[in-house]
């Protein structure tokens, strides 16, 4: 005869395991020979655990780089997915069809394959970190152009100042180009080597000089006006520019700033488009962290009906029938009681209907009392009524004779 093995004769570790795997320790004394299977469930769902933790705890230092929060943030997301991972394996008992099984552990499954996911990707960033930094690297410089050429394309009027500037010089210029023309031509004309070859102040000369007087008034105007407006444009430019530069200095700090988890994700992402190999591998560490976490209902799902299913399937009906002998009991009292107080209710009916039966008989006979005693008096009256006529027609009879 084979002898029991008690679990409190177990080490705290070895017993701590089976209770990680779901079992239940109470029916699991009865099994001995499915001690180390459910040793094995548990220490898959303690590491997993574990890795929750490490995946959980980086996540969030990559997002605030502060090692206390995601301390905390990683021991609470791992004991979320451990606990997580042990209901479902609590809940999840062996079947006798295969097929029913694995229908009630689908919707298990793919929670799981959801967990691995979430689990893996910031191991993921961790496994290609150096790759995802040249990857962010890249990114930020393209979107650095970007952003400077939406801000150029969204400052465009500095453009529009400075062409109108370099018209208004240029009109200045031109002008002063036509002075000085002029000028040469009232010195040809002095010292005549002009077509008149008069030397001195003539009238041609007095002509050009007036000419000349006249468009120098005119470039005074005109320099007067540009350079004002050259220099209110100048102004504005300037302000514009301020307000330009801040702007690319704060897109400048924002871009060096994306390095984000989502950033690093779609770091990631474009070097798995570009290379195939980092495609592979990242398939890979996402289908293995996957099976990690599926492990433990994949083992228990194929895994053949054991002992311990055997007892679990007697303890379970045996609690079911125990309570549903309590609840017919229950009912049955509950019946009971309602009988008593129905078999009580009709006995007051019953009690009210004699005392009332027995009032009216009570009214009846003192009625017929009454009756009888009114038509006794009745007779007595009538009785005295007949001896006192007869005594007076024998008194009459008595005088007449």
């Amino acid at each position: 005869m084979q002898k029991e093995v008690n679990p409190s004769n177990l080490n705290y570790a070895y017993r701590f395991f089976c209770w990680c795997s779901g079992a239940r320790l109470y029916i699991l004394k009865h099994c001995p020979t499915d001690y180390n299977k459910f040793l094995g469930i548990g220490i898959i769902v303690i590491f997993t655990g574990i890795m929750a933790a490490i995946s959980g705890g980086y996540a969030l230092f990559t997002i605030f780089h502060s090692v206390l929060p995601s301390l905390i943030f990683g021991i609470i997301w791992g004991l979320l997915i451990f606990f997580l991972d042990w209901y479902i394996l609590a809940s999840l008992k062996k079947e006798k069809q295969f097929s029913k099984e694995f229908l009630n552990t689908l919707p298990r499954i793919l929670l799981a394959i959801l967990l691995g996911l979430i689990i893996s990707k910031p191991l993921e960033l961790k496994l290609f970190e150096k790759e995802i930094a040249q990857e962010l690297l890249l990114m930020q410089k393209e979107l650095d152009i970007d952003y400077k050429n939406r801000v150029f394309n969204e400052f465009n009027e500095i453009e529009l100042l400075q062409n109108q500037n370099e018209l208004l010089s240029k009109e200045i210029k031109q002008k002063e180009t036509y002075r000085d023309s002029l000028f040469n031509l009232i010195i040809e004309e002095a010292e005549g080597r002009s077509p008149t070859s008069i030397i001195g102040k003539g009238p041609v000369y007095k002509e050009k000089k007036q000419a000349f007087d006249r468009v120098n008034i005119e470039l005074q105007e005109l320099k007067e006006r540009n350079l004002t407006s050259i220099s209110d444009n100048e102004i504005q430019i300037k302000n514009i520019q301020a307000n330009r530069d801040l702007e690319l200095k704060s897109g400048t700090e924002s871009t060096k700033s994306y390095d984000g988890f989502l950033a690093q994700i779609q770091a990631l992402s474009s070097l798995s488009d570009k290379n195939q190999d980092i495609k592979y591998v990242n398939i890979f560490v996402i289908l293995l962290f996957i099976i990690i976490e599926s492990s433990p209902m994949l083992v228990k799902l194929m895994a053949p009906r054991g002992v311990y299913d055997i007892y679990f399937e007697f303890e379970e009906q045996k609690t079911s029938a125990e309570l549903k002998k309590k609840i017919a009991m229950s009912e049955l009292e509950h019946l009971k009681y309602v009988e008593t107080e129905i078999e009580l209710e009709a006995q007051k009916i019953k009690s009210k209907n004699s005392i009332q039966k027995h009032q009216i008989t009570k009214t009846e006979e003192a009625k017929k009392e009454i009756l009888t005693s009114n038509i006794k008096k009745w007779r007595d009256s009538e009785m005295e009524n007949k001896t006192t006529h007869q005594n007076s027609i024998t008194e009459e009879q008595l005088f007449s004779f």
